[in-house]
């Protein structure tokens, strides 16, 4: 009985203890008691209840919780509690009149009790547009389902509507029938923004005369701290209450609450500053709306001064002793002034008044002065301590003047002792910090911004984390504007680690370049700032590889380190470790082996759990920078930690760095032969599992070979025909076969998930029990619905069969793909490139791109500030047919809505290729590679591949020997692709060049050469002939070009990877050094 459970203890409502065993309820909701429960059971169950409840569910008793739960059932039983229920019962009878009056529809007809069920669809909304409007108005609601409901659960047909609160703060039915009439006006009106702010405003007013009944204990905390001054108190309960004790106590100083009931605040302090006997009381208001509005109207009123709550003792204490020495001095001055009158000699008179009026008088002359000079800071921020009020508002407007370049200084302020100085500070900070958005921000970066000024989330780390996602750099100026001047200095710091993270040790140049140029734009408008924060962002945009910026990152580092080894709440263990890896990382650049030492012994000793992960990654980066002194001295100390699986890999990428890749091989079995040991737990091992934590780390770096073998032994743990409902194996096959379709290894990727897939397909059951894996409940989800995953192995399955020449099969295996996943553009498109299809599956396909090019039309339409309709819409146009000119304009328009995203600029590099703008094609792929350097599927776009014969050309013609007819090239890629393969995807570049690309399907790395055979020459036409070894390709060219040395005019190797840092990459360019010198290495270029 939660809800009614006031109604039964007024007995106004049936009683359920009467005829039930047992009856639960909460002490909340119409009790009002704390948010707590309440059992109430026969005698006979009495004894069991107890012993299954304490200790069996609950822990020990909270005694607030327990008083709490005393005071409202003391509050129950008082005569008066059943004529505050039957208040509730009579509001809700009205305002359920009132709203079915104005054409809504209570699904139970009426009300009996406090509650209403309201079915808003006769207005032609749903619930959650009703809850947001009537939000919007400051109304708060909340949408529920109502009976045989067929809207969402999200989106339902109904709002549920109470009274209790309502009552509680003194209204009646009269004022349900104002609340419903505004209720109506909100509904009937959704989209009305003007009408919502009208509505909010007379709420806000009206809501002045009731307020939350805790003014009685707000008085008596109040005259508790006063109890130490030699003063008379007394209490009033109103407004009206107010002015009759004033005019019998005759106080010197009033304590006045903005929101009371009757009268409000400002009326009470208007009405006695007007009235002659009562103008000299000086009026303190206290109030908890902190707002400058109403500041304003306090003063317009005529209050002495202001205090917000929650009332500082000390701060409350100080106003009143010097409010009552002005008091004294008032009453000093008039007892004179009555005294010069009697003695009526007006030169006395006139000099004295004089004197007396010399202070007020030059106050205000010198506040209304226009600022001929700069301000002085320091002396304004001294001056919010001043005695006089008008002095303080003084020093507070100037500041307010100055703005953020007074920040520094009302930050420091902050912790000073004059609680006058500190509060005055902290409350102008607010103010000149409560809205971040500007209007040259980026839409998402505004939203995410709007979002930090409203307070969502605490204003903690989850927006600034938000804004660190935003895709490229567009969020930069906008962390940086956070870090500079967050009130807060966890928040500063936090937005400050967002920027300065550094997950590589190569730090991409945009980014470095995006940080400085916000960061000189704040210096110039404000200066430089004086916080730790903005040190760190200067010495990152000043950054040099020399001794002083190791020595620079280290003292912030350990400055830093300190505060959270005392449990500071300025800093977290991100931003220590952050500001670690950047002292990491100037060691490593500067040479300087024992700094570098230095900075990975803070980073592992920060935390246990993360001891092992940055051991790993320290180790990396020292050994990407060959600073071998290092990475020995590190290893040795660390070797215990070393000898787990995720250590052996470390072990195993450092002796591949190093060359040594027998060794590395060894390492690496070792490896993925061992168990997982507690040092490579995770947390999210309960949904991925170990095997595959460690093969996501593999192959984020690079180590894709080893991810795959980790991948599979993972999803081999078990057998998913056997057992289909194994997440984590499901995970694991996923996860691989992900990585071999990036790959371009269709086959391989297909069988990787065919077990799940034919376990799935046939049975009903097994997909539902698929589909709902606690891996499908992450965001985003570990593994995808059952129809993709059905989708893309056969998808993957048709382009292994495309390859073999198999078109047959490629055809019905892209039915089965595109019926399991009708919305995936990527299965249309390769419909479309069917070779020599029969007319009908020609028709068919040209029917669903039709029908998909519509429907992500409608979806534009309907989300026009949505970037994903424009990116796909362009995406399947450019790839099949259709107008490529509206392509390049929709894919400009999603990266206007969401700059600087790989995946778009992929999209739009697609687009002006097929548009015929080959340069300016080239150029903004490189830029999407640029931001995902380690994807293979950016890779394998046929407009990468264009950069890479483009640039194969140029280095050609700058060896110095341009041919007059365009060269014939020979293209060996990294990975397997068939001769159609690449004529699909190298269509539209014949007239740069020809194009011969040897079918190499099946071949590994321990076949590398073996095309073509020794001592036979290819066939290939007259003229130049220049090999391209492209990334791993590079090592087949170099074998062919060894076997055939007359065959080939140039070599070019094509190590693009080779410019994002790629480990892989490296290794490569390691084994080709081998084979140079026997083909002659002036024949090679590198690029």
């Amino acid at each position: 009985m939660a809800h009614y459970a006031g109604l039964v203890a007024a007995k106004l409502h049936d009683d359920p203890v009467k005829v039930a065993d047992v009856v639960t309820t909460t002490t909340h909701k119409t009790l009002r008691g704390p948010r707590s429960g309440l059992i109430l059971a026969k005698q006979e169950y009495a004894t069991v209840l107890n012993s299954r409840v304490f200790p069996g569910v609950q822990g020990g008793p909270l005694m607030h919780v327990v008083a709490g739960k005393a005071i409202c059932f003391g509050e129950a039983l008082k005569p008066e509690y059943r004529t505050y229920i039957q208040q509730v019962k009579d509001n809700a009878v009205a305002l359920a009149e009132t709203l079915a009056a104005g054409g809504l529809n209570l699904v139970s007809g009426g009300t009996e009790n406090h509650l209403m069920l309201v079915d808003v669809t006769p207005l032609g909304i749903g619930g959650k547009t009703a809850e947001t409007a009537l939000g919007a108005g400051g109304i708060t609601v909340n949408m529920n389902m109502i009976p045989f409901d067929e809207r969402k659960p999200m989106d339902p047909s109904g709002i549920r509507v109470g009274t209790p609160a309502l009552t509680t703060r003194g209204m009646g039915v009269e004022e349900m029938r104002t609340i419903g009439g505004w209720m109506l006006e909100s509904l009937k009106n959704p989209e009305d923004a003007a009408a919502h702010a009208r509505i909010r405003e007379q709420v806000r007013e009206f809501c002045t005369g009731f307020p939350v009944p805790a003014a009685e204990l707000n008085a008596e905390l109040d005259a508790a701290y006063l109890a130490g001054l030699d003063i008379e108190i007394a209490i009033a309960v109103d407004g009206q209450d107010t002015l009759d004790k004033v005019a019998a106590f005759k106080p010197h100083v009033l304590l006045l609450d903005v929101m009371m009931p009757k009268l409000s605040g400002f009326e009470v302090c208007q009405r006695l500053k007007s009235d002659p006997a009562t103008s000299g009381v000086m009026v303190l208001m206290v109030t908890a709306l902190n707002e400058l509005g109403d500041i304003e109207r306090a003063v317009d009123a005529g209050t002495d001064d202001f205090l917000s709550k929650p009332v500082n003792k000390i701060e409350l204490v100080k106003r009143v002793e010097n409010m009552l020495k002005l008091s004294a001095v008032t009453d000093e001055v008039e007892r004179l002034r009555r005294y010069i009158e009697e003695m009526e000699r007006p030169t006395m008179r006139l000099m004295l008044l004089t004197l007396l009026l010399l202070v007020p008088l030059s106050s205000v002359s010198r506040a209304d002065e226009p600022n001929v000079a700069e301000p002085n800071v320091a002396e304004l921020v001294e001056q919010l301590g001043h005695p006089l009020y008008a002095e303080r508002l003084d020093a507070q407007r100037r500041l307010r003047d100055v703005g953020l370049a007074a920040f520094d200084a009302l930050r420091e302020a902050q912790t000073v002792s004059d609680p006058e100085v500190s509060d005055a500070s902290r409350r102008l900070l607010n103010e000149l910090t409560a809205d971040w958005a500007r209007r040259d921000d980026p839409p998402l970066v505004r939203r995410w911004l709007e979002a930090y000024d409203a307070g969502y989330a605490g204003r903690d780390r989850e927006i600034i984390k938000g804004l660190s996602r935003v895709p490229g750099e567009q969020a930069a100026p906008a962390l940086v504007r956070l870090a500079r001047f967050e009130p807060t200095e966890l928040g500063s710091a936090e937005a400050a680690q967002a920027l300065l993270a550094v997950p590589e040790r190569a730090i991409r140049q945009r980014r470095e370049e995006a940080i400085t140029a916000a960061v000189t734009k704040l210096t110039s408008e404000y200066g430089p700032g004086r916080r730790p924060a903005a040190q760190w962002l200067a010495l990152a945009t000043d950054e040099a590889d020399d001794a002083s910026a190791v020595a620079e990152w280290r003292r912030h580092a350990e400055a830093q380190r300190s505060l959270l080894d005392a449990d500071s709440r300025d800093t977290s263990e991100e931003v220590v470790a952050t500001l670690g890896w950047r002292w990491l990382r100037a060691a490593l650049a500067a040479g300087d082996d024992a700094e570098a030492v230095a900075a990975i012994e803070s980073l592992v000793t920060l935390s246990e759990e993360e001891t092992l992960p940055r051991l790993a990654r320290a180790v990396r980066w020292s050994a990407e920078a060959e600073r071998w002194d290092t990475v020995d001295e590190v290893v040795a100390k660390y070797a215990e930690r070393l000898k787990g699986k995720r250590g052996l890999y470390t072990l195993a990428d450092v002796a591949e760095r190093r060359g040594d890749n027998a060794e590395a091989e060894q390492l690496a079995a070792e490896a993925l032969a061992a168990e997982p040991s507690d040092e490579d737990a995770t947390v999210e091992d309960v949904l991925l599992g170990p095997q595959v934590m460690v093969a996501n780390e593999l192959q984020e770096i690079g180590r894709l070979d080893w991810a795959a073998a980790e991948y599979r032994a993972a999803a081999k743990s078990d057998d998913p025909l056997d057992d289909p409902l194994d997440g984590r194996a499901a995970v694991a096959a996923w996860r691989l076969t992900d990585l071999l379709y990036d790959a371009g290894r269709y086959a391989e990727a297909a069988a990787a998930i065919e077990p799940i897939v034919e376990a799935i397909d046939r049975s009903r059951p097994a997909r539902g029990e698929f589909d709902n894996l606690p891996q499908h409940d992450t965001d985003p989800p570990l593994l995808p619905s059952s129809g993709d995953l059905i989708a893309r192995q056969r998808f993957s399955a048709a382009l292994a069969a495309r390859g073999e020449g198999d078109h047959e099969t490629e055809m019905t295996l892209l039915r089965k793909a595109i019926a399991a996943s009708p919305s995936d553009a990527d299965i249309l498109i390769a419909m479309h490139r069917v070779e020599n299809a029969p007319e009908a599956f020609v028709k068919e396909t040209r029917r669903r791109i039709d029908e998909m090019r519509r429907e992500f039309e409608r979806v534009i339409w309907e989300s026009p500030e949505a970037s994903d309709g424009y990116n796909q819409w362009a995406w399947l146009v450019s790839n099949t047919y259709g107008d490529f000119d509206k392509a390049v304009r929709y894919s400009r328009q999603s990266l206007r809505i969401a700059p600087e995203t790989a995946g778009y600029l992929d999209t739009l590099g697609r687009c002006l290729f097929s548009a015929g703008e080959i340069d300016e094609a080239i150029e903004v792929q490189r830029r999407a590679v640029e931001l995902e350097p380690r994807m293979q599927v950016l890779r394998a776009n046929p407009v990468t591949i264009a950069i890479e014969v483009d640039n194969a050309r140029l280095v050609y013609a700058a060896a110095g020997s341009p041919y007059p007819q365009a060269p014939t090239l020979v293209l060996v890629h990294g990975f397997p692709l068939s001769r159609a393969m690449w004529q699909a995807q190298l269509e539209g570049l014949s007239p740069r060049c020809r194009v011969v690309a040897p079918d190499l399907r099946g071949y590994g790395e321990s076949s590398f050469g073996d095309w073509p055979a020794a001592g036979e020459t290819p066939s290939l036409a007259d003229g130049p002939v220049v090999l391209v070894g492209f990334s791993m390709g590079g090592y087949i060219a170099l074998n062919m070009a060894r076997r055939c040395p007359d065959a080939f005019d140039a070599l070019v190797l094509m190590d693009t990877r080779a410019a994002a840092d790629d480990d892989t990459a490296r290794a490569t360019r390691l084994k080709m050094a081998d084979h140079i010198h026997e083909w002659g290495a002036a024949r090679v270029a590198e690029l």
